[in-house]
This record gives structure tokens, sequence and C-alpha cells, in this order.
């Protein structure tokens, strides 16, 4: 057996980043972004979060780093969007 090292290195030597291509928004599903995206405007253009919330889950986010702090809250509001 190799070292995982070894392995790594031989494995990358094989290997060479695909090149990127533009897509539309809507055929973009299940591909990596080449590049950051940054958006143009805030939206909403206020820090409501606070009011809003967020909804995520878990099993998305993948397991907790190493030192890192995680809390979860559970809390359900009962209502309707507008």
């Amino acid at each position: 057996m190799i070292a995982f090292d070894e392995a790594m290195s031989r494995a990358l030597s094989m290997v060479r980043p695909l090149e990127s291509e533009r897509v539309a928004v809507s055929d973009a599903r299940g591909r990596v972004l080449a590049e950051t995206v940054h958006a143009e405007i805030d939206a909403p253009r206020a820090d409501i979060s606070a009011m809003d919330g967020y909804a995520v889950r878990l099993d998305a986010i993948g397991p907790k780093p190493e030192g890192s702090r995680r809390s979860f809250r559970r809390h359900t509001v009962h209502g309707s969007a507008r």
C-alpha cells in the first residue's frame, strides 16, 4: 500500500481542470461556479433577517468543522407567507 500523499500526487498528475463555459441560470443546476459571484444589490434592501430568519437543512451543510461552534434552535412559526 502507498501513502495517502503519494496516492494523491499520482492521481492529480493524471487530471487537468475543466474549462469553464457560460450557461443560462436555468441550465446551471448541478454545476460548480468557476469564480465567485457577487450580487449587485442587496435583496431585500434592509437587514431584516432577525424578523424573517433562515431555513437550513442540517444534512445540506455537512459535519461541523473541528473547533467551530454551531448552534441551531428548533423553532416553528405557523403562519402564511405574504
